[in-house]
């Protein structure tokens, strides 16, 4: 139990959430994370670093770390559409324009359609200046749907010299989306993908916010 929340019900409640999504608050975010943590360390052991993907796994990276009490770094990857939403949602607080408008059906449908034309990925080649030779580096994202993202880093990872690398999310949707990644990862915790906080349409986003500018954590623009 972390805060009062009984953190393995909570999981299951996410991983049997079948028919709809859960609107996840803070408070649950932070406690799945440090389920990942230790479900990471009862996989492969405890690793002497985690890596997390911006802008998805902010939090997720930040916890795991200090649940482990080990490094936290943030690598910039991500597709192209990504940043290009980012903009859009400015433009939407910018404009006032109703979360609601954006979840009908037809706005769904077009913002699918343009993640799927920029899905190259674009890097931040900076943000990998960090030693992991000889580490046992562990890659978190918040959650895994064609495994693009955090296989390239998983790879750079590798490249850079770390003995073992362990792939690590919250998600893992391959099955139900159709994703391309040819094995899962090492552990996630369930299938289904929820209204996380950092999801742009979150009741809880502001919250969210908050909760990295406290800790000097800026998302990547």
């Amino acid at each position: 139990m972390i805060n009062g929340i009984e953190i393995s019900t909570l999981n299951e409640q996410y991983r049997t959430a079948a028919h709809h999504s859960i609107k996840m608050p803070v408070a649950e975010a932070v406690a799945l994370s440090r389920l990942l943590a230790r479900r990471i360390v009862e996989h492969a052991g405890k690793p002497d670093i985690v890596v997390g993907l911006a802008n998805g796994a902010l939090l997720t990276t930040a916890i795991c770390g200090e649940e482990l009490g080990i490094p936290a770094r943030i690598v910039m990857v991500r597709r192209l559409g990504s940043r290009y939403k980012q903009g859009l949602l400015r433009l939407k607080e910018l404009l006032h324009i109703p979360t609601s408008f954006i979840m009908t059906r037809p706005v769904r449908y077009l913002s699918s359609r343009f993640e799927k034309s920029f899905s190259k990925l674009e890097t931040a080649e900076q943000s990998f200046g960090f030693l992991v030779r000889g580490l046992h580096v562990a890659v978190v994202d918040d959650c895994i749907v064609s495994g693009r993202s955090i296989q390239h880093v998983a790879d750079r990872m590798h490249a850079q010299g770390a003995a073992r690398v362990t792939i690590a999310a919250i998600c893992w949707t391959e099955e139900e989306y159709g994703g391309s990644m040819k094995q899962g990862p090492d552990v996630y915790l369930h299938r289904k993908i929820q209204w996380y906080p950092w999801s742009n349409n979150s009741p809880h986003r502001n919250r969210y916010l908050a909760w990295l500018a406290e800790r000097s954590l800026p998302p990547w623009r």
